[in-house]
């Protein structure tokens, strides 16, 4: 299940690697889907802007959660949503710590601008949503 989260982490830095090299804050490429380069201090959508160290520990604290979880669970599906979850609270805080940021970039008409760490944490909530559904009968 590691090997899910590394490749989410993997795929967030080096998407986020190129943004950063290529684009200035604020360059958008594209129309209804478009990539663009915003930075974000807050929470999911920008919320609570400038509350990064209190994002920042809520991570750490959610990875250990995840990673004690990820011993104990049994269900296969929720073992790959929480390996989602994992890798993207992973992404995203890698960047908190080095930049004291995180780098969105994929616009979607009018949803927020998000990453592929937002993006796995969605996909993950999604999987264990459906899986009590559905998936436990």
């Amino acid at each position: 299940m590691f090997i899910i989260s590394a490749i989410v982490v993997f795929l967030d830095q080096l998407s986020k690697f190129i943004i950063r090299t290529y684009l200035e804050p604020g360059d958008i490429i594209g129309g209804t889907f478009a990539i663009t380069y915003v930075t974000n201090k807050g929470g999911i959508f920008g919320i609570l802007h400038g509350w990064g160290f209190i994002f920042t520990m809520a991570a750490i604290i959610g990875i250990v959660v995840i990673l004690i979880a990820l011993r104990s669970i049994r269900s296969k599906a929720i073992k790959i949503a929480l390996s989602l979850a994992l890798g993207g609270a992973i992404g995203n805080l890698i960047d908190r710590i080095i930049f004291g940021e995180v780098l969105d970039f994929i616009k979607l008409g009018f949803w927020p601008v998000f990453n592929i760490a937002d993006a796995s944490i969605t996909l993950s909530m999604v999987i264990i949503v459906l899986y009590f559904i559905w998936g436990r009968r």
